[in-house]
């Protein structure tokens, strides 16, 4: 059994709008040291920054790797972390969702430039190499009025998934959709079918990983996290 995380976790550059900052290195350390304690085999992160500066040695000092793919022209981006004494990278894809603009006309390419991205990793077990599977963690088009670029975003995930992926293999789907579960993205990642139709390629359902509710904040309690004997 693996223990699978999915969090946005709100880019410093996006929360000081909404409460009051808590320096950065603190924060960060909050969030790792979370996941660290709650000993979680597979994270998936939306809106994470100061991976170079430092998730990324917090996690390798700790047992973990990490993939990192920032946002084009923005300061955060999304990450998959796992434990490397049990899961082992095979291969992972970088997605650019900006590239869903290339294939619409010129007068609508601008809609689809959201500056949004994802990832796709390939792992096995270590103890059990011929176990593969697929993870995917994404961060979609934020904005209700705009439901078709959202809808765009999941069926080029999609896509890319049927091209990348056996026949057969598990498919774990993380992210911030920005959707909820009456809505098209929702309809189309969980069951595979839009409007009638259904998508090439659709052997098995994916896991769907999803807060549904839009209104609240992950918050932490940071005055009373022990944050010694962790390898920083």
């Amino acid at each position: 059994m693996l223990k699978i995380c999915c969090w946005n976790v709100l880019a410093d550059c996006y929360g000081y709008e909404y409460f009051d900052p808590c320096p950065s290195e603190l924060r960060w350390r909050i969030i790792c040291l979370r996941l660290l304690q709650d000993e979680i085999d597979i994270f998936c992160l939306q809106e994470a920054d100061f991976h170079d500066e430092f998730m990324s040695s917090f996690f390798n000092n700790n047992g973990y790797n990490t993939i990192y793919l920032r946002r084009p022209g923005r300061l955060d981006g999304c990450v998959i972390g796992f434990k490397r004494h049990r899961i082992k990278l095979l291969r992972s894809y970088n997605i650019n969702f900006d590239d869903i603009a290339s294939d619409h006309p010129a007068r609508i390419k601008q809609k689809f430039l959201r500056q949004n991205c994802g990832i796709i990793a390939y792992l096995s077990l270590v103890d059990e190499p011929e176990v593969k599977f697929w993870v995917t963690t994404c961060h979609l088009y934020w904005n209700p009025n705009y439901p078709e670029v959202k809808r765009a975003q999941a069926l080029y995930l999609l896509s890319w998934l049927e091209s990348l992926r056996r026949k057969g293999d598990p498919v774990i789907m993380a992210g911030d959709f920005n959707s909820l579960p009456t809505s098209e993205v929702y309809q189309i990642i969980t069951t595979g079918r839009m409007e009638g139709a259904t998508l090439p390629g659709n052997d098995s359902k994916p896991k769907f990983i999803c807060d549904a509710s839009l209104n609240r904040l992950c918050r932490l309690v940071y005055d009373q996290v022990a944050i010694h004997n962790i390898s920083w």
